[in-house]
């Protein structure tokens, strides 16, 4: 089963442009190179389409900061103040983690009532994903990701 990356995709992609923006500096001339949307695909293993549209939405979304023909993204507030919820929400939209089955047979003795057996369930998970998604910030992503590159300590 394949499941979607969106989410995934654009926690990468936001927490790239941070990660090489510190590494860079925000003023250095090479950084324009590496925040293209071509060089994100690349990076994600996707395409420059699929970065652009991620990028729109989490400028729509309230969380990037990105001025059409030029290439300088930057996170619109701090990665501390931008949760996986947040970001969950600017790609998602109010679209739920868990769908139910849309047209199950009516004639069914399972299918016409496991909408409704599920749907409380599902709920309930919803929310759980929620708060967990809400107590965790991109800056906790950024950090992880510091902690797992950062060479072993040989002292």
């Amino acid at each position: 089963m394949k499941y979607p990356t969106k989410l995934a995709d654009a926690i990468h992609l936001l927490a790239a442009i941070q990660i090489l923006r510190e590494i860079w500096g925000p003023a250095a001339p090479e950084l324009r190179q590496v925040l293209k949307s071509c060089e994100l695909a690349q990076s994600m293993d996707t395409n420059p389409a699929h970065i652009r549209k991620l990028m729109r939405l989490a400028a729509t979304g309230g969380l990037l900061i990105s001025e059409k023909g030029r290439v300088n993204p930057r996170l619109a507030r701090p990665a501390q103040e931008i949760s996986l919820l947040d970001i969950c929400r600017a790609v998602e939209g109010d679209k739920s983690v868990l769908n139910l089955h849309q047209r199950p047979e009516p004639t069914c003795a399972v299918g016409s009532a496991i909408e409704h057996a599920l749907s409380d369930a599902y709920a309930e998970i919803e929310i759980a994903a929620e708060a967990a998604l809400a107590k965790i910030s991109l800056q906790r992503i950024i950090d992880d990701y510091y902690i797992r590159t950062r060479p072993p300590d040989c002292g």
